[in-house]
This record gives structure tokens, sequence and C-alpha cells, in this order.
């Protein structure tokens, strides 16, 4: 399940002393955000959606994360030279995991040798199930229909990065909302940078991402 977006919205505002209140997340006691012009609540929302979708896109083009598991759909029936495409909601298509073609674990190969072997001088009649992807989205193969395991996201109305990713998606949301004003320069250049470690984290594989905690840039600069 993952956090929503009044969840994300709170986590920010508390560290960006927007707001104050008891308790965490959904169960916390912040009504409304103290300082409204500083921070309307629908503009952090906005980004928070644009935060989390900024997670899923790193984690959907990061090789070997665990957690890719959750943005794995299957793709339509695929005819030869076809564009790749989830079977069902759209989105963007960031990793093909494996290919089937005609019902059979298919080998990848460069589309000019099973092309060749579709003519070959000897005459063999069994020939594997071989295909190729060109440009990242579009497959070629020697069958009939090819079915594809795929990577994608499609942004939604609502947070879908994977509940590990709940602190990365916060940090990524705090470099985007920090003003960048007056004493709040040094505290931005500190978000964005806490964002890109985490990035590099879910791209090598990590499941495990820290939160952000402000009070340890503020304490440096004391």
């Amino acid at each position: 399940m993952s956090a929503t977006v009044d969840y994300l919205v709170k986590q920010a505002a508390v560290i960006l002393n927007a707001s104050t209140g008891a308790g965490s997340g959904d169960a916390s006691t912040i009504g409304a955000i103290d300082d409204p012009k500083k921070f309307p609540y629908a503009f952090l929302a906005n980004f928070a959606l644009d935060a989390d979708a900024e997670v899923c896109m790193t984690l959907g083009q990061s090789d070997g994360n665990p957690l890719l598991q959750s943005l794995t759909t299957i793709s339509g029936a695929l005819a030869d030279n076809a564009i790749i495409t989830p079977a069902s909601g759209g989105g963007v298509v960031y990793q093909v995991l494996n290919v089937q073609v005609d019902s059979t674990d298919a080998i990848r190969r460069p589309a000019t040798y099973f092309k060749r072997l579709a003519s070959d001088p000897l005459s063999r009649t069994s020939i594997g199930k071989y295909y190729d992807i060109e440009g990242g989205r579009i497959i070629r193969h020697n069958g009939t229909s090819a079915v594809c395991k795929i990577v994608r996201f499609a942004q939604g109305a609502a947070p879908q990065a994977p509940d590990e990713l709940t602190n990365a998606t916060v940090a990524c949301l705090l470099s985007m909302c920090t003003p960048k004003m007056d004493t709040w320069i040094q505290m931005a250049s500190y978000f964005a940078q806490q964002w890109v470690m985490r990035a590099q984290m879910i791209r090598a594989g990590e499941v495990q991402i820290p939160p952000v905690v402000a009070y340890q840039q503020m304490e440096r600069v004391a």
C-alpha cells in the first residue's frame, strides 16, 4: 500500500517548519498547514505526485532492484515489428524483462539472425523462437504473437511508489518545494543533495532508504 498524498504532504510540511502537530502520517493531528501562504496544501500535494512519479521512473530505469516487481506487468499480444505497449493501463515502458513468442520462452538475437533462418538454404524445419528489441520499444520476432513481461509506469491520481521508497519520495518532494530565497538557499541545496543520494541508492538496488533529517544541515551551519 503506497503512501497517500496527505501522508507525503504532512511529512514535508513538518520538515519544512510549515506545520506542527502530534502523531505522524495519516494519524497526525495536523489539520492544516500553519503557513499556507508560503506552503499552500495544493502546492505540496501537486509536487507530492510529481515526486512519486520521479521515484517510480528512477526505479523503472534501475536494473535488478527487487522493488521492480511493483511496476511489472505484461504487454498485449504483439505482432512482429509492433510497438511494445502494456495490455492495460497505458504508461511508459522502461524495461523488457522477458519475452514469450507463441507461448514459448524466446531467445534474444539480432533480427537479421532469425530472419535469415526463415529462408535457411539448408531447409531446416525446426527453428527456435527468437526476438529482438529495437529502440527500446519495437519488438521483432519470428512467430505469430509475442507477449512481454515489462516494467512500466503510468502516473495517476494517487502515489504508486512502493512503501519501501516512501522516504525517497519525501526527499524528492523536499527538493522540489524548498523556497529558493534568503537563508533557505543553503537548505535547498541540502535537500537537492539528499534526493540525489537516494536516487543513487535506488539505482544501486537498495530497498531501505533513510529519511531526510533537516536538522543535520542546520546543526552543521550553526
